[in-house]
């Protein structure tokens, strides 16, 4: 029992460890926290107070519609309900914060859900971020084609050249998506599918979602986007930059999608964000504390508050019972 204990008590301790770590590294160690309040507190003084307060308050809308999302895919092998489903959202936040490029939302949600389901976790969560990441970059291209022409005037050679092929590859992974059935019986019947049907068997098992769930995937990945990107505007808004909504909404699009390739964990995709986002608003004559304290903002309101979130939840969970560590033990 002893040896049990411990066991639970240092991966927990390790999780938050990691996370506040993380946390530290990005919130105080680059005096970013300071930076934020300082142009917070400044801003106050004008009756623009209600952009942040809008801005925040979505911060829950973001969440329920990637729960819905995960709920959605999920089905209709593993239906949970809606509370246990935000739990292990949010623990897949607190996770991913030290995790490289999303790494973390597998092991955050695996921690969270039973461990006889662990097969159907991970893809629901590997097709809702296929999902999140075809209307990233389906947006981001229009939206970076448009700001880099008309919003910003660059002239960037060969850009035809590679927004067409962003564009073919784009095409591509939406027909991957939406016939991933398709594409996981077809890998079955490879030589090397037969000869790995002993380790891959759960997947086959599982297949994967439908078109209709794969279609609304998307489309609540779309509505997720619309928040976020709203987010933004409203912080830019209430920061002083006024790019307009279609100039703004380019500009997100293309931080989005730049962001989108960088394989890196969000505190450090943070500090690539950043310098993309004082790229693209110092095109609008914006100030760099203005720039850096809307991003810095979005990702205190979105990341870093949910992931707090997330380790509660997670150090309420008996995680050696997720992972299947319990079972193992009681059956040897």
């Amino acid at each position: 029992m002893s040896g049990k204990f411990l066991l639970h008590a240092s991966v927990k301790v390790v999780i938050l460890s990691l996370l506040l770590y993380a946390l530290y590294v990005q919130v105080f160690a680059t005096h970013s926290l300071h930076t934020l309040r300082q142009a917070f507190l400044l801003e106050l003084r004008d009756p623009v107070w209600w952009y942040a307060g809008l801005a925040i308050a979505l911060m829950p809308v973001n969440w329920l519609l990637e729960t819905f999302k995960w709920q959605v895919l999920l089905r209709p092998e593993l239906r949970l309900p809606l509370g246990k489903a935000l739990k292990a959202v949010l623990g897949g936040v607190a996770v991913s914060l030290f995790m490289p490029n999303r790494t973390g939302e597998y092991a955050g949600r695996l921690l969270l859900t039973d461990a006889t389901h662990n097969w159907r976790v991970v893809l629901a969560t590997l097709m809702g971020s296929l999902a999140q990441i075809i209307v990233l970059t389906g947006l981001g291209i229009v939206g970076a084609g448009f700001f880099v022409w008309y919003v910003a005037d660059w002239e960037l050679p060969g850009a035809v050249q590679v927004w067409v092929l962003l564009i073919l590859g784009w095409l591509g992974g939406v027909w991957l998506y939406l016939h991933s059935r398709s594409v996981v019986a077809g890998l079955r019947r490879l030589p090397l599918g037969n000869r790995l049907d002993n380790y891959l068997a759960p997947l086959w098992t599982h297949g994967s979602c439908t078109t209709p769930q794969l279609v609304f995937a998307l489309w609540l990945a779309f509505l997720r986007y619309a928040v976020y990107a709203g987010q933004y505007l409203l912080l830019l808004e209430f920061f002083g930059i006024h790019p307009g909504f279609w100039q703004g909404a380019s500009g997100i699009a293309t931080i989005f999608l730049l962001q989108t390739g960088i394989p890196l964990p969000p505190f450090g995709a943070l500090l690539a964000r950043s310098e993309i986002a004082l790229l693209v608003w110092s095109v609008f004559e914006a100030n760099e504390i203005s720039i850096l304290s809307a991003t810095f903002a979005l990702f205190i309101i979105n990341l870093a508050l949910p992931a707090l979130w997330g380790a509660f939840f997670i150090f309420r969970t008996n995680v050696l019972k997720s992972i299947g560590y319990e079972k193992n033990q009681s059956t040897e």
